[in-house]
């Protein structure tokens, strides 16, 4: 990975939150890792924190479709919009379906599935030009999932360790 894609602001903001959502996770038990990701009083999905790892892990291959897509043909590809505007995808459905295909996975798996994810997301960005990689200046881009999306999440864990 060259220099300009090391020092662009969104893979700079990127590397930050993985960084920041692994500091996070190195602290916490196995235990820890089965807690509800969400309170139940503000509803939601029942997941459990390492639900929250496969979860954000799917949207990062999202973005990786969508990247394919820039390499493919730059001009297809709108200048704002979140993976799943550009895929059509049915958020809720999708996240219903990951779910229902991670549940019952190990922690050993999340965790791999989590730090797999987020090394193809970081090739993929690699492969295409720099300047086709949007600014993180608002969170209607298509790199949300491993931006705003993962910070989120993370302080969804965080909460999750107050209960």
């Amino acid at each position: 990975m060259g220099e300009d894609f090391d020092t662009h602001p969104t893979v700079v903001t990127i590397q930050r939150e993985w960084r920041r959502l692994n500091e996070t996770l190195d602290s916490l038990t196995p235990e820890q890792m089965e807690r509800p990701a969400f309170d139940p009083e503000f509803g939601g999905a029942p997941w459990t924190v390492k639900d929250l790892l496969v979860h954000i892990a799917a949207w990062k291959r999202n973005t990786i479709h969508v990247i394919e897509l820039v390499r493919a043909d730059p001009a297809s590809v709108p200048g704002t919009g979140t993976p799943d505007e550009i895929l059509e995808i049915d958020f809720e459905a999708f996240n219903g379906e990951q779910q229902a295909r991670w549940a019952s996975c190990s922690l050993d798996d999340a965790l791999i599935e989590h730090r797999t994810a987020h090394d193809e997301l970081l090739a993929a960005l690699a492969s295409i030009p720099p300047k086709l990689i949007p600014e993180p200046t608002t969170r209607n881009i298509w790199p949300y999932p491993a931006i705003w999306h993962t910070r989120m999440h993370r302080l969804d864990i965080l909460d999750a360790l107050e209960r």
